[in-house]
């Protein structure tokens, strides 16, 4: 599990420190930043299987997410598991045009010893060493029960959403699900022919925030693609559309009211629940999940039983959450010390604060909710008494 996140000049970020717990929300107006600690911790992850550009990007588009100005960006997270702690950083320099990561898995039965990690920023490549004693880094082959990939698995994958209703509704022949929900509907259909007790659970899931849902299916359904082929007339290059017909899955549902429903009839909330849901569920190796406006198209009622669903699953499955939201409803299920506030300054740069920070937090919380707080006070406390050097890092 995560246990904190530092970035320093990433995107509005001149200096964020953020210790989430189980479940962490993240709130704030547009803009405030919320979105880019958790594409910040994405990409970051997905680094210790994927190499730079495909994390960031070429190298005209990792500048993108330095702070305008700074040069470069950083970003540190540091995380426990039953029988590690872990340290990761990378970091990105413009003017030498080059970047480094670095990881450290330290075993709890043996404090002193730990796995080093690092990427050769020239070739990408993963390099590893063992040593014995941290502070000497004296190195130690022999030992074997620390390795890369023993990190990579305390550690567990990502799984970033921001879902899109349309992506989610669509008939796809997508074997996974993207960032923003397209393939759910092949997933699903997997699902159910491979995995059906996992398939039963999230139909559970699903039915505990949304009543009126019987149960998920899969159907075959044709896909048309249009696609752009390019043919040679003398010596000119000339582009040209087809379409092709492949075979994939639509969602249909059967609820109180109906059977068969395609997806495309369902509301906006039930299908972003069920994105959410399956995601949740569907990979035993994903550990940290990262959600972004999770409330949308949910009513208050839904959003706290889904609120309710997501902790208990986190704490039954050892899992991670951190999302982002603007309802109150969905602050309403987490403790003050669980939230996260955030707002931009004047210069554009974003700062945060936990909700239990706030000079009136304890003796309010025995008159509000969670949310009634975050409602009543809003954002700009945040910026009060920020150190100087905070703002001009």
């Amino acid at each position: 599990m995560i246990t904190k996140i530092e970035l320093t000049n990433f995107k509005s970020h001149a200096h964020t420190v953020i210790e989430p717990g189980r479940v962490t929300a993240l709130v704030g107006p547009n803009g405030a930043g919320k979105s880019s600690v958790l594409q910040a911790v994405a990409s970051f992850l997905e680094l210790l299987t994927q190499n730079v550009e495909n994390t960031f990007g070429l190298d005209n588009n990792i500048y993108e997410y330095s702070r305008r100005g700074s040069g470069g960006f950083e970003i540190l997270l540091n995380g426990v598991s039953t029988a590690s702690s872990w340290h990761l950083s990378f970091f990105h320099n413009w003017d030498i045009a080059n970047h480094f990561a670095s990881a450290m898995l330290i075993d709890a039965d043996y404090p002193e010893r730990g796995l080093a990690w690092s990427i050769n920023s020239q070739t990408e490549e993963v390099v590893d060493f063992l040593i014995t004693d941290r502070i000497t880094d004296k190195i130690d082959s022999e030992y074997s029960s620390l390795s890369y990939s023993k990190l990579v698995n305390e550690i567990g994958e990502p799984f970033y959403l921001k879902a899109n209703y349309a992506d989610l509704a669509s008939p796809t022949d997508e074997s996974k699900i993207s960032s923003t929900g397209k393939g759910l509907a092949s997933v699903i259909a997997n699902q159910k022919t491979e995995f059906d007790e996992r398939h039963k659970t999230l139909e559970e899931l699903l039915c505990s925030v949304i009543p009126q849902v019987k149960n998920i299916k899969a159907r075959r359904a044709e896909i048309v693609r249009e696609e752009t082929e390019t043919i040679r007339y003398e010596e000119a290059v000339i582009p040209v559309r087809r379409k092709r017909t492949v075979s994939g899955h639509e969602l249909v549902f059967d609820t109180i009211g109906g059977e068969k429903i395609p997806a495309r009839f369902m509301s906006e909330g039930t299908i972003l629940t069920l994105g959410i849901l399956t995601a949740l569920t569907l990979n035993p190796r994903c550990k940290v999940f990262l959600i972004d406006d999770i409330e949308a198209g949910l009513h208050p009622l839904a959003q706290r039983q889904l609120m309710q669903v997501l902790k208990d699953f986190a704490e039954k499955h050892d899992r991670q959450i951190i999302l982002t939201s603007h309802s109150p409803y969905i602050v309403d299920a987490l403790d003050a010390k669980d939230v996260w506030v955030m707002a931009t300054d004047k210069e554009g740069i974003s700062h945060s604060k936990r909700l239990s920070d706030h000079p009136d937090a304890k003796r309010a919380i025995d008159i509000l909710t969670t949310g009634e707080l975050w409602d009543a006070e809003g954002e700009s406390w945040v910026l009060e008494d920020t150190p100087a050097e905070t703002v001009n890092a």
